[in-house]
Order: C-alpha cells, then sequence, then structure tokens
C-alpha cells in the first residue's frame, strides 16, 4: 500500500513532476540572485566600443584598445558587434582590413585573424577566426522586482532550448555527440 506503484495515477503524476519542478524553481531562484546582485548587462547597440582587448592578439598586435570605435570590416560599415564577430568567425586565418576611431585618430590595419578550432552547434570541430577583442559593456543595478521578472525571462529561455534540443535530437536535427559536459560547454559559451 506505501510502494509507489499502489497510488493512483494522479499521485505518480505529482510526484513525476515534482522533480522536473524543482529544477525549474531552483534555476529561477538562482537566476533572481545572480540579476539582482549583478545587475543588468547594457550594451551600446548603436557602434561597436571595445572593451578588452586581448594580450598577444591580432587586434593587440594591431593597435587596438579598449575605448576604440570599429567603423569597417573589409570595406563594410558596422555597427552591431555580433554581426561583425560572425563575419570574422567565418574568415579563420584569412586576411582582414579594419577601420577603427581611436581617440581623435581614424586608423586602418590589414592583418590576419587567429584560427581557432572550436565545434558547430551538431558538435562537429570546425575552425573560426578572432581578433582578440570583447565589446564593452555596462553592468545596471535593478531592483528586486525586475530582477524576479528578468529571471523568470531567462529560465523560461533556457527551458526552450533544452526543449529545442531534447526534440532535435529525436528529429536527428541533432547528434548524441553534439552533448558535451562542462568543457564542451565552456568552449560553446566562449565563442558568444
Amino acid at each position: 500500500p506505501y510502494s509507489l506503484q499502489a497510488k493512483p495515477a494522479w499521485v505518480k503524476a505529482i510526484i513525476f513532476a515534482a522533480g522536473p519542478l524543482m529544477n525549474f524553481l531552483l534555476a529561477f531562484v538562482l537566476l533572481w540572485g545572480i540579476f539582482f546582485v549583478s545587475g543588468d548587462v547594457e550594451i551600446d547597440r548603436s557602434k561597436i566600443v571595445i572593451g578588452t582587448v586581448q594580450k598577444d592578439s591580432p587586434a593587440e598586435k594591431a593597435g587596438l584598445k579598449p575605448g576604440d570605435v570599429i567603423g569597417s570590416l573589409n570595406g563594410e560599415r558596422l555597427t552591431r558587434f555580433d554581426s561583425m564577430a560572425l563575419k570574422i568567425y567565418s574568415l579563420p586565418g584569412e586576411r582582414v582590413k579594419l577601420v577603427w576611431v581611436s581617440g581623435n585618430d581614424t586608423l586602418r590595419k590589414t592583418f590576419v585573424t587567429m584560427k581557432e578550432e572550436s565545434f558547430s552547434e551538431k558538435g562537429d570541430k570546425i575552425f573560426i577566426g578572432r581578433i582578440g577583442i570583447q565589446q564593452a559593456f555596462l553592468r545596471k543595478p535593478v531592483g528586486f522586482f525586475t530582477a524576479g521578472e528578468r529571471a523568470g525571462i531567462t529560465t523560461i529561455a533556457f527551458t526552450g532550448q533544452v526543449a529545442r534540443f531534447v526534440k532535435g535530437l529525436f528529429t536527428r536535427e541533432f547528434t548524441v555527440k553534439s552533448m558535451g559536459g562542462p568543457v564542451f560547454i565552456s568552449k560553446i559559451a566562449g565563442q558568444e
């Protein structure tokens, strides 16, 4: 009478749902705390401002510095860091021409991107280009309730990504090879 098998179906459903629900609630609470403590990230989307320059990178060797504003890549005017990053990712080990503003000076340099091994969404090894910069951002404090709102949106978005991945495993959009542990996840996250 006390075993799970002896319980009615609705009790079994509640017991089975409790685990995933607690995972969802734990993610929400942790994200709420993170947003409340660290605040919200603000990015200037009207221009590409460099936040950090990696030591010994092509960008450092070319003379780029934090605070510089990138104007164009290979003759194409750019205003969004993510679109520039995608273009550079597609040019591993290739020459690129960059135009940027440093103080009152407009500078132009041609240099070769770094060729780094990475992983595709399906877990296959690929090569991407990098120049060694990160976008500038500011952290803006948020209130208790705003942090909760951000946590809810982020938790739902993460849940959707997990559901999409699981569906992709069944539809063979993704392979088991694309699953990985903390090292794989950190490598993928480092591409963002």
